[in-house]
């Protein structure tokens, strides 16, 4: 089953994030009650995912 970039931002934004920009297909969500920032990466418009380099 595969999900949307939308479906995801959907998500990420009802959990409490907030969107700050977007630009191109990255879109960057800061955290609610934090400083920090995640990192929405969609291609085709579906969500890419990140990778561990251990």
């Amino acid at each position: 089953m595969s999900v949307s970039t939308e479906q995801v931002k959907e998500l990420i934004i009802e959990l409490g994030c907030r969107s700050n920009f977007q630009i191109k297909n990255i879109t960057e969500f800061m955290l609610p009650k934090s400083k920090e920032a995640i990192y929405l990466h969609s291609e085709g418009g579906h969500p890419k995912t990140g990778q561990n380099h251990t």
